[in-house]
């Protein structure tokens, strides 16, 4: 009787499991691309609205595209769960600034730490939209002097170490607001999976804005206490991408459904020319979006100078922004 070898039963074993799982996902992907049957009007004035436009050239760059990639500091952000998968370097930190329409600016400052050699990881980052001398008003139209508004994140991810190709990650949000001499405080949370069935594929999802709220302190501002609460929207997001060989060229594409807005769909890519220069591009949900990226390398230290143009989704105006991104 001839003997299985257990090289064999493993390889065997592991090219079903891929291929089921491979299977599974897709079909959940292709599931996600059907139209949203509710047709939630687009709403730029749901509570959180400036923590939907993103932090991360990299990933803005490739149109938001980054669920199932979230491999540097900005995963915080797009998915936790990617600080759990030994992707680059040991630990990441970036800065990002980009001045908008309409007097508005965001700045966002993140970091991120693998906790051992063979996986998990811990991060944060800070993230600010401001925007200052907005002209105040009374009710019959009279000058009242200048106002400002103040939009502040803190975001707390953490991925514990489970497995070289499957992760899942955990954010937690504490939101601090402030406008004209009112404040608001809040929390709430985000939950990231990943799949690596494969070296060159790879899947992501991530449920945001779980119970998230912020409530506001309206002392003064009536005759009577009144309580205002604002709760987020939740939305998820499915994510795929496909990594070329030495990851010179990627390509991945994102389906997002929230609540009270329409299914959106971002496509990215990335061109890396021999691991100094990179050419991005991509769409978000139909918006087009570019951007580039020069990386320099100091002994063991890697620095790279990103840059990303962008469409303002509330005016006719261009938008163009910076990070500064350091791996060591």
């Amino acid at each position: 009787m001839k003997l299985i070898s257990f090289k064999w039963f493993y390889s065997t074993i592991k090219s079903r499991w891929v291929g089921r799982t491979t299977g599974i996902l897709v079909c959940i992907l292709l599931t996600g691309l059907m139209p949203n049957k509710k047709g939630y009007a687009q709403s730029g004035g749901d509570s959180g609205a400036f923590l939907r436009l993103g932090i991360g050239i990299r990933a803005l760059g490739m149109g938001g595209a980054f669920t199932s990639i979230a491999d540097n500091s900005a995963a915080v952000y797009w998915n936790p769960a990617g600080m759990g998968l030994l992707n680059s370097s040991r630990r990441q930190g970036s800065f990002m600034y980009r001045a908008m329409s309409l007097d508005r600016k965001q700045a966002s400052l993140s970091y991120t730490q693998h906790l051992t050699d063979t996986g998990g990881g811990v991060g944060f980052a800070l993230v600010h939209l401001g925007v200052d001398q907005i002209d105040g008003r009374d009710i019959n139209g009279r000058p009242t002097g200048s106002l400002s508004d103040s939009e502040n994140a803190i975001l707390l991810s953490f991925s514990p170490e489970i497995h070289a190709r499957v992760s899942v990650g955990l954010t937690m949000k504490f939101l601090i607001y402030n406008l004209a001499g009112h404040s608001a405080k809040g929390f709430g949370g985000d939950i990231g999976f990943m799949i690596h069935p494969l070296d060159s594929f790879s899947f992501g999802f991530i449920l945001r804005d779980v119970g998230t709220r912020i409530n506001w302190d309206t002392t003064g501002l009536f005759s009577r206490n009144v309580q205002r609460r604002e709760t987020f929207p939740r939305s998820m997001t499915l994510g795929a991408s496909y990594t070329s060989w030495q990851k010179w060229i990627i390509v991945a594409a994102d389906v997002e459904a929230a609540q009270r807005r329409d299914a959106e769909i971002h496509f990215g890519a990335e061109f890396n020319l021999p691991r100094r220069f990179a050419v991005r591009c991509g769409l978000r949900n139909g918006q087009f979006t570019a951007g580039t990226g020069i990386i320099t390398s100091f002994k063991s230290t890697r620095v790279r100078l990103n840059y990303v143009y962008l469409n303002d989704r509330i005016s006719a105006g261009d938008m163009h922004a910076l990070e500064w991104e350091v791996g060591f």
